[in-house]
């Protein structure tokens, strides 16, 4: 996604991978390639998240084959989160 930016004159994006239960050895893997991709170590709760985007940059969340484990209770708060604290989000 990146080198396509590039080539069209954008900046790149940057990434952060979490979780509730952070893989951190498969995160460290993915994230030595390249350095747009970093991961948080400790869990975060996707139905209590914060901003985590850098100051003045925006914030696009993304739900990655992840969604199907949440209850629909914990769902509506995950979405809620999602729209009262970013950007966008998929």
């Amino acid at each position: 996604m990146n080198e396509r930016l590039a080539l069209n004159g954008y900046n790149p994006v940057d990434f952060v991978l979490t979780d509730l239960w952070p893989d951190i050895k498969a995160w460290e893997k993915i994230s030595k390639r390249s350095e747009h991709i970093s991961y948080i170590e400790q869990p975060v709760d996707a139905t209590k998240s914060r901003r985590l985007a850098k100051k003045g940059t925006k914030e696009c969340r993304i739900f990655n084959l992840c969604f199907h484990h949440f209850k629909d209770d914990a769902a509506e708060k995950v979405l809620a989160s999602a729209v009262q604290s970013t950007d966008a989000f998929m």
